[in-house]
């Protein structure tokens, strides 16, 4: 997962659990708080595609079961693959990073909130994978692209014409690495730079 696509869906949680929370009287109206999940899984009980089902079970110590739903492809592609609670810690794995990153005290809160949560469920945080690889690499995506293998490929020259990569061939192989296609299929970086040039021969 890119780290603009995180940001974009971690604003949508802010703004959903924000608004939950102000009804409970738990929090003022200017406070965006960041809690940690129980679970994440891909929901079906709606029509809309690429929805995903955020679960927290308690809030402020109480049995809350609130759901924020959230529609992102490639999260909800993970969550076909990954079972929702292993889902849930990369997810509060990226969180914390997150609030880890910022200065001021409520981040510092809420990362507490978040180490509480990995405690409490007897989780080790240095053996789970963020969402977003590395974090620092604010731009490469990782896990099951939702798109054509043609568009992953125009994708990633992008990003290393943006620097993301130095090379055409490094993305290709980040890609090799990191990236999945049609369910769960490796890619190949010899076979991504062979299938830019044959469109390149076709257009």
């Amino acid at each position: 997962m890119k780290k603009s696509e995180f940001d974009n869906i971690l604003k949508e949680f802010r703004n959903q659990l924000s608004k939950f929370l102000v009804l409970k009287d738990l929090i003022n109206r200017q406070d965006l708080p960041i809690l940690p999940v129980d679970e994440v899984s891909a929901d079906s009980t709606l029509d809309e595609k690429y929805r995903c089902a955020f679960i927290i079970y308690y809030i402020e110590g109480k049995l809350e079961d609130f759901v924020i739903t959230i529609e992102d492809a490639p999260l909800y592609e993970l969550c076909l693959q990954e079972d929702q609670e292993k889902v849930a810690a990369r997810w509060n794995k990226t969180i914390l990073e997150y609030c880890q990153k910022k200065q001021s005290i409520k981040y510092k809160r809420w990362a507490n909130k978040i180490e509480e949560w990995f405690d409490d469920e007897n989780i080790d945080i240095e053996e789970v994978v963020s969402l977003v690889d590395g974090f620092s690499d604010s731009n490469k995506f990782i896990g099951e692209w939702p798109d054509t293998k043609i568009s992953l490929v125009l994708d990633l020259r992008n990003d290393k014409d943006n620097g993301v990569y130095k090379t055409y061939a490094e993305a290709y192989r980040w890609a090799e690495e990191h990236i999945t296609v049609n369910g769960g299929e490796a890619v190949s970086a010899e076979r991504l730079a062979g299938l830019y040039y044959k469109s390149k021969s076709v257009n």
